[in-house]
């Protein structure tokens, strides 16, 4: 990304995942899975892996066990050049409708002035950090 758009533009950014408590090893061992998305409380701003940048929002993406433990990522994201999201994106949409050659977002969000939610659809542009055990 740093080569793309130049120093600094990765947009480098530690980011929470809330989750269900059975993703937890598969999510250590294989990353989070976009083709997962909305499969909690549904897609907003796409089909990918959503993020948050509060571990607010990412708890009320997490499912409570049987004795009220809950689980969520620190995560380390890329979010590089972002546009608003929508419900139906599959992708992030290209950064110039009328030509595709000059690349695509590389994540949406919430709100462009203000982002608390990311969705991020490419695996190698996120990871988990931390894993936080909570009640």
């Amino acid at each position: 990304m740093e080569r793309k758009y130049g120093q600094g533009a990765a947009n480098e950014l530690q980011l929470y995942h809330g989750t269900r408590h059975d993703l937890i090893e598969t999510i250590i061992y294989s990353n989070f899975d976009f083709r997962q998305a909305g499969s909690r409380v549904g897609c907003l701003y796409g089909h990918g892996s959503s993020l948050g940048t509060t571990s607010k929002y990412a708890d009320l993406l997490c499912s409570t066990i049987c004795n009220g433990k809950k689980f969520m990522f620190v995560a380390k994201v890329l979010a590089g050049k972002v546009c608003l999201g929508q419900a139906d994106l599959k992708r992030p949409p290209p950064i110039d409708p009328d030509d595709f050659k000059k690349g695509y977002y590389d994540a949406v969000v919430n709100n462009v002035l203000a982002a608390t939610i990311y969705v991020v659809f490419d695996n190698y542009k996120y990871y988990p950090e931390y894993c936080i055990e909570y009640y």
